[in-house]
């Protein structure tokens, strides 16, 4: 899977440490509950590479994506969170943000790349 990271906030990658792509079933919506869930199983991958650079970022979601397959989910769902969660901290954040595929002037939307061997 890969993602864009098109800004960036402050220091997550100081502060959070890496950034973890979770396997996880939130449902038909995102709700507040989804954000504290329990993940879906050890599936979860780290960021390829976790750093304030703006540029694709890729996650290995193979073992993921082929649990989903054996159980037949209709879908491959992931939460991504840094490795250290904080509260409070400075006033301004530390957030890296990602173009989502819904995002309206999105010209790097998240990407599944499947690669054959």
């Amino acid at each position: 899977m890969r993602l864009y990271q098109y800004q960036i906030t402050g220091s997550p990658y100081t502060i959070g440490g890496n950034l973890v792509a979770e396997h996880m079933d939130y449902g038909s919506s995102l709700d507040s509950p989804d954000y504290s869930a329990a993940v879906f199983d050890s599936a979860s991958t780290v960021l390829g590479a976790s750093n304030p650079s703006l540029e694709w970022k890729d996650f290995d979601v193979t073992a993921a994506f082929k649990n989903d397959l054996s159980a037949g989910h209709s879908r491959s769902q992931y939460r991504l969170k840094f490795t250290t969660e904080t509260i409070g901290g400075d006033v301004t954040g530390d957030f890296a943000y990602f173009y989502s595929a819904n995002s309206g002037s999105n010209t790097n939307p998240p990407q599944l790349v499947i690669r054959y061997h």
